[in-house]
């Protein structure tokens, strides 16, 4: 999972930022993800279902990816959305930024 540098994370913390709190991680996680894409290629492409991520993430300590999505997202077919528009903000960001 994305931080935000310099951001309290504690749970009281998170609950008063709401919203906010979700777009800057969102903003922050998609600049990195297309920085990873541009500098790697290929080799840093993440995976385009939600249950093929979970398995990937599932093997590092502490994180329980599939119970956080669920929390986030009222159901399969908005969690699976979301990460494909996250996944496609990042391929366009990477595109613009390899252009420039």
């Amino acid at each position: 999972m994305c931080a935000v540098p310099g951001l309290d994370m504690r749970s009281s913390n998170r609950a008063r930022m709401g919203p906010l709190f979700r777009q800057m991680s969102i903003s922050t996680c998609t600049r990195s993800a297309a920085t990873d894409l541009r500098v790697f290629g290929a080799k840093a492409a993440p995976p385009t279902e939600i249950a093929r991520l979970c398995r990937m993430i599932g093997d590092v300590p502490g994180t329980d990816l599939g119970i956080l999505i669920a929390g986030l997202a009222p159901d399969e077919e908005t969690a699976e959305r979301t990460l494909r528009d996250l996944i496609t903000n990042a391929s366009e960001m990477a595109s613009r930024a390899a252009e420039e």
